[in-house]
C-alpha cells in the first residue's frame, strides 16, 4: 500500500512539474489515463488535496494554485534534478 502511494506522489509532481500549471480537471484527465489507476476512475479532489498534504510533509514540496492558471509546484528548480522518483527517495533517507 505504501510503495502505491508513493508511485502516485511521484507521478502527481511528475504531472505537475512538467505542466508547469495544471489544472485540478487536466490532472484528473491524465489520472483516469494513468496505469496506477486500475479503474479508470477520477481522483476525487479530497484525494487530490490528501496526496498534496502529503508530498509537502514528505517531501518538502509544496504545491500551490493560482486561481487563473491552476496548480504549481513552488521552487520547481528544486525538483527539477536527474529523475523526480530518485530526488524523492533521497529526500526520504
Amino acid at each position: 500500500m505504501a510503495k502505491n502511494y508513493f508511485n502516485r506522489y511521484v507521478w502527481l509532481v511528475s504531472l505537475i512539474h512538467r505542466y508547469g500549471y495544471i489544472t485540478l480537471k487536466e490532472i484528473n484527465y491524465q489520472w483516469s489515463r494513468s496505469s496506477l489507476n486500475d479503474d479508470g476512475t477520477e481522483m476525487p479532489e479530497r484525494t487530490f488535496f490528501h496526496h498534496r498534504d502529503a508530498i509537502q510533509d514528505m517531501f518538502g514540496v509544496t504545491i500551490k494554485c493560482d486561481r487563473v492558471k491552476g496548480y504549481y509546484i513552488e521552487d520547481s528548480d528544486d525538483v527539477a534534478g536527474d529523475s523526480i522518483r530518485n530526488w524523492m527517495l533521497q529526500s526520504l533517507s
